[in-house]
């Protein structure tokens, strides 16, 4: 636990601009980016304990951003399907639904990355979901964040090239990165595993 918290201190002091303290998760915001560096949170069974929640998108801008993104940057023109630029959550409504702070919260352009609807939808979501397992069972922690840029939004926000997530349970830190591209769904999440280290080398994290 001590060495956990030496890794969030650690994240806050490396943010290329602001952290941003919410309810239930950390936005270390990067205004040159407009977009989080990463974004942190702990979950624990309580979390994900209510059931399933009827969802209601109330996409919104971060009132402790007022100069950050604005939901209207995430419009882009129709496309099919998986070729839409989504709204990624980093903090997932299905994370966020029990408590009604972080059901608003959750919600806030600041914390989300532009991802391709086919990833977002797919294996980004089969990532959360698998946090979501374990959380029911135990405390985890967890750190999203981005690697690499594929390309911008009209506005300026990054498209990630590569999205990853690290999930503290059981002592230890399993780690996934996958690319942000229309065509990762579908596939048995084990096939985008990094080792801890291998994050370290690519993002300057701690693990």
């Amino acid at each position: 636990m001590k060495k956990l918290t030496l890794l969030l201190l650690f994240l806050s002091s490396v943010a290329m601009g602001q952290t941003v303290k919410h309810n239930g998760y950390v936005i270390y915001y990067n205004a040159k980016i407009k977009a989080p560096d990463s974004t942190s949170f702990t979950l624990t069974p309580a979390n994900v304990s209510c059931g399933a929640m009827k969802r209601k998108d109330t996409f919104h801008s971060d009132p402790l951003l007022p100069n950050g993104p604005q939901v209207a940057d995430f419009a882009n023109p129709k496309q099919p399907d998986s070729l839409q630029i989504d709204k990624g959550h980093t903090f997932s409504f299905k994370s966020a639904s029990c408590n009604p702070i972080n059901y608003k919260e959750c919600f806030y352009v600041s914390g989300m990355y532009a991802q391709y609807h086919g990833f977002n939808n797919g294996d980004w979501k089969e990532f959360e979901e698998y946090e979501q397992s374990l959380a029911a069972k135990q405390t985890i922690h967890v750190i999203n964040g981005y690697i690499g840029i594929q390309g911008h939004l009209k506005a300026g926000e990054i498209i990630p090239a590569y999205m990853y997530k690290a999930i503290y349970h059981d002592g230890a830190w399993e780690v996934f990165c996958a690319p942000n591209r229309p065509w990762v769904h579908g596939h048995k999440i084990a096939i985008w595993h990094k080792t801890a280290a291998w994050l370290d080398s690519k993002t300057g994290l701690k693990l």
